[in-house]
């Protein structure tokens, strides 16, 4: 027994003496991985007055060892400089080699500056450099190594490379500067595993920075781009992680041959790759996921690839001017939400009708089909750019950032039967300088807008629900001339329909119920419209119910029948609305007109709007 005891007491010892080892061990783990800022305290510095050297014997002569040699620098090391004066350490002029490292420096603007020495000489390593304008700035000075320093709390620049080529600046971190690093004239330069954020503007900025190479770097926390790049050259920017950015993941601007590859773009409140009057760009195996605004976004650029890249609750959307600029797309095996990317260009009489699109984009693709898709969760669900006589019918469109249905200057374009929903920051259905348009049988609700229609003309509203959507469920804006019939619109966060500059529409035998706003407002260049045989239910928190700013441009009743439009808050006599000239209804209904709540699939006349108008002020006239 005595045996066994001591046995049980033996194990328990070793037990315990193995539980502090291992705890020590992952002290020792996370003390070496944890900030620097945590660290300086703990280091042997000598405390220091400011350094100012301009040449090779005043180098030497504040340096505590080496040679100044390839692989033997004279080093400047373990100092503590803090001092409000312009400068903790500058070099200027040198031609031997020299490392400054393992030191602590706050300073009035500049902690360490390098400027003008010879190539291939300067090398800043493991420094804590704080409270400046700019940590660190290498100028006019090719060839440094910029390596494993901790920048903090700097309010212009933590590290800047001006002027300068071929400079590594590896394993920074640089926190809450203005810009972590910023890269100037900095060609053929290398940024590679550093970490930035918490600043001001962006993570890493380069400009006019060919041939440089962005990689391996973490970009979390800026207020704006983890990583822009302006006016550079075959650069590379892969295999970066870009999140939690205020803006874009990754942007560039009036760049050439941009490489942009296998980057990790995540959680940005703007787009994940944002690339803006670029020529012939590289997009390729890029991860982009969950960014508030579009996953891959093209603007005003040419000779674009975009491939192999995998999205998931994101989209791609381009904009490039005019509708021969999508010739010099090429749109390969792109991923989105485990679903084909459909991008074609200039395919006539094309049909898209299996399941397998997480988002489509067609421009210039006359007399084609897209129907019975579902998609969700991305940009915008489909677009049809420039495509006349085409349709989209019976599909199944929610959840997307973009909107469900873009048509971006198309003529003889049909919807039909499709359901766009819970689209938060975009209309369901958006028109855009469209001729001849109708939407059938469509449903959208729980949008920005249901529907949004602008600078078009003759476009037709038939049997479509527009419900609870978040400000206004029907907008048109600077057009006019069609029909709004027999839809319904219900429970907008603000008006049921609103026309802004829009003319000459046939709106009849239409429900507007329970819209925080009015049921229809019409603005004062609004004209020409007539308005009847519509229901107005509970609209406009009990107020008046609809309001139109013209002169009597308007006619807001069938003056052949005697029959106006139904308001359940009429008492008796006229309807008067809101506005300055006090427009009325002369004829308001008793009833709702039949035919509001009979969504039939009947093929409708299309009105001839303006000989109608003119026509009913001639008899409105006659009557006075």
């Amino acid at each position: 027994m005595k045996r066994n005891s001591l046995r049980i007491k033996k194990m328990r010892i070793l037990f315990l003496l193995m539980f502090l080892l291992m705890i020590s061990s992952l002290v020792t783990v996370f003390s070496n991985h944890s900030p620097l800022s945590e660290r300086e305290n703990y280091l042997n510095y000598t405390t220091s007055d400011p350094l100012y050297i301009d040449n090779d014997s005043d180098l030497i002569g504040n340096s505590t060892s080496g040679s100044g040699i390839p692989g033997d620098p004279y080093v400047i090391e373990d100092l503590s400089i803090v001092t409000t004066d312009v400068y903790g350490i500058y070099i200027d002029g040198t031609t031997v080699n020299f490392i400054i490292k393992n030191c602590y420096i706050e300073a009035g603007s500049y902690g360490i500056y390098i400027y003008d020495t010879d190539d291939a000489t300067a090398a800043i390593d493991n420094n804590i450099v704080k409270n400046c304008a700019a940590g660190i700035l290498i100028e006019h000075t090719d060839y440094a190594n910029v390596t494993n320093n901790y920048i903090e709390d700097n309010t212009v620049n933590g590290l800047k490379v001006d002027m300068a080529f071929d400079t590594l600046v590896k394993n920074n971190t640089c926190i809450n500067s203005s810009i972590g690093i910023f890269g100037s004239d900095a060609a053929y330069s290398t940024f590679i595993d550093n970490k930035l954020s918490q600043n001001d503007e962006y993570g890493i900025r380069l400009v006019n920075s060919d041939y440089s190479n962005v990689t391996e770097n973490i970009c979390n926390n800026n207020n704006y781009a983890g990583i822009y790049l302006g006016n550079s050259n075959a650069t590379s920017l892969w295999d970066n992680e870009c999140y939690d950015n205020s803006y874009h993941g990754i942007a560039t601007y009036l760049d050439i041959q941009t490489n942009i590859s296998l980057n990790n773009l995540h959680d940005n409140d703007f787009h994940g790759i944002f690339t803006q009057s670029s020529i012939d760009n590289k997009i390729v195996e890029n991860t982009v996921y969950s960014n508030d605004g579009i996953g891959i976004f093209v603007q005003l650029a040419t000779g674009t690839l975009i491939e192999d890249n995998i999205l998931t609750n994101d989209g791609i959307h381009f904009d490039l001017g005019g509708l021969s600029a999508y010739g010099g797309l090429t749109v390969n095996d792109n991923l989105i939400n485990g679903k084909q990317f459909g991008f074609y260009y200039d395919v006539d009489g094309l049909t898209l009708s299996v399941d397998i699109y997480g988002q489509v984009y067609l421009a210039g693709c006359d007399n084609s089909i897209v129907k019975d898709l579902t998609i969700a969760n991305t940009d915008i669900a489909i677009t049809l750019r420039g495509c006349d006589s085409s349709v989209i019918d019976n599909c199944n469109l929610e959840n997307n950032l973009g909107g469900s249905v873009k048509l971006d200057g198309t003529m003889n374009c049909t919807v039909s039967n499709t359901i766009c929903t819970h689209n938060p920051n975009k209309p369901g259905i958006f028109v855009g300088g469209g001729m001849h348009t109708t939407l059938l049988n469509c449903t959208a609700s729980n949008n920005y807008y249901g529907v949004q229609v602008v600078s078009s003309t003759n476009t037709s509203v038939l049997n479509s629900t527009f419900n609870q959507n978040t400000i206004i469920n029907g907008f048109f804006a600077e057009g006019g001339v069609g029909n709004i019939k027999f839809n319904a619109f219900t429970n907008a966060g603000s008006e049921g329909i609103m026309f802004q500059n829009y003319d000459y529409v046939n709106v009849s035998h239409n429900l507007f119920e329970n819209n925080i706003g009015y049921g229809m407002y019409l603005n004062d260049l609004s004209t020409g419209s007539w308005i009847h045989h519509n229901a107005f239910i509970g609209n406009n928190l009990g107020g008046v119910q609809a309001f139109d700013g013209s002169n009597n441009f308007n006619l807001w009743d069938d003056p052949w029948n005697m029959e106006g439009n139904y308001w359940d808050d009429h008492v008796s006599g006229n309807y008067t609305l809101d506005g300055t000239f006090k427009v009325n209804d002369t004829y308001p209904l008793g009833s709702i007109p039949p035919g509001v709540f009979e969504y039939s699939n009947l093929v409708f006349i299309i009105l001839l709007v303006p000989i109608v108008f003119v026509s009913s002020l001639i008899i409105r006239r006659r009557k006075r």
